[in-house]
Formats: structure tokens, sequence, C-alpha cells
């Protein structure tokens, strides 16, 4: 067990390098440039995960995850980047402070773009779903507060979208 526990470890480190490799070159790239880039670490990635469910998924998760963030910093049309961040749903979250990062960049660019509707309604659930985290008896001080301050921030967020 312990022996694919390391080998999990390592595709991840794998992949987490390879994916932060296009990150730090992303500025210098058009967005197509960075899609193929992406795709391209996806597909490598898949086949050394054939036979590994969880390893596929979340290597198709980090990717769309990624190709979110890309749209949003390249200011791709609003239809563009809401069919990556549909895509994501769609495979799900790593966690939630994953999820909490996406769907807060992703509504701070709708309100950049004036879609204030849209960024609400990624924004609402997620607020809920933070209060219903922040509301177990189980949660450790580590993680109130980290619930805490998302909750917040995502309020602060909410506020926004809604005064414009």
């Amino acid at each position: 067990m312990k022996r694919k526990a390391t080998k999990e470890k390592s595709f991840f480190q794998a992949l987490a390098q390879e994916l932060a490799s296009v990150c730090q070159k992303e500025c210098d790239m058009t967005f197509e440039d960075i899609v193929k880039s992406f795709r391209t670490i996806e597909r490598t990635h898949l086949a050394q995960a054939s036979d590994n469910q969880f390893l596929a998924l979340e290597t198709r998760r980090r990717v769309a995850e990624h190709l979110v963030h890309a749209a949003i910093n390249k200011e791709r049309p609003w239809e563009e980047s809401r069919v990556l961040l549909d895509n994501l749903f769609g495979l799900g979250f790593t966690n939630i402070e994953v999820k909490v990062l996406v769907l807060q960049s992703y509504s701070k660019y709708c309100l950049k773009i004036g879609r204030n509707n849209e960024g609400i309604a990624l924004l609402e659930p997620l607020e809920s779903e933070l209060e219903t985290e922040l509301s177990r008896k189980d949660l450790r001080t580590p993680a109130r507060r980290y619930y805490s301050g998302e909750l917040e921030s995502t309020r602060a967020l909410l506020n926004r979208l809604h005064d414009r």
C-alpha cells in the first residue's frame, strides 16, 4: 500500500511541476498555446494513469482548473471561459479550497466584465457550503479560521456583485 501512495505522490508532483512550468510562461503565450500545452500534459499523464481512475480524474480536474484560470488571466470571452468552468463543474473540484479559489476568481472576472448575476449565481451556493463547513462541530481551529476567512471574502465579493 505504501508503494502505491509513493507512486501517486510522485505522479502528482510531476503533474504539478509540469503545470507550474506552463503557468510561469503564460504571460508570454497565447491562450491557444496555453491550451495546447495543458492538453499535452493532460494526455501524457492520462496515458501514465490509464490503470488508475483516481489519478486520471485528478489529472483532468487539475488541467481543467488551470484552463479556467488561464481563460480569466487572458480575458477570454465570457462564453468561452464559462464552457471551461462548466467542464470543471462536470469533473468536480479537487477539494473545497480549490473550489473557493476558482469560484472567487471567476466571480471577480464576472464583476470586471459586468456579468454580475453569473458571479452571484456561483457564489451564493459557495457561501452556503462554507457556512455548512463552518458549522461542523468537529472542525479544528485552523480549518475554522480558513472557512471563516473564505466565508468573509465570499460575502464581500457577493456584496460588490450586488452593488453594481
